[in-house]
């Protein structure tokens, strides 16, 4: 049985930035969270950025992501500002 996807060729993948105080990384769910202006924000990320963030808590980040199926959002990459 032939297998078919479908992706819309007008479809623009948008790449975003926002900052904020890492608050908690999970490795099983794949989750990493941020702080950011008094508003909680998840990520879907890897198990390896889980692990190389899971001791930054409460360090100031740059997260760059995309939305993900127009609703989830997709972390591309995380950068340390400053430690905490």
């Amino acid at each position: 049985m032939p297998v078919y996807s479908y992706s819309h060729p007008d479809e623009i993948t948008k790449i975003e930035s926002i900052s904020g105080i890492l608050i908690k990384t999970d490795k099983v769910k794949r989750l990493v969270v941020i702080k950011s202006n008094s508003r909680f924000v998840r990520f879907h990320t890897t198990p390896e950025i889980c692990n190389e963030f899971k001791n930054k808590i409460n360090s100031m980040v740059n997260l760059t992501f995309t939305r993900k199926n127009g609703k989830g959002l997709q972390l591309i990459k995380i950068r340390i500002i400053s430690l905490n």
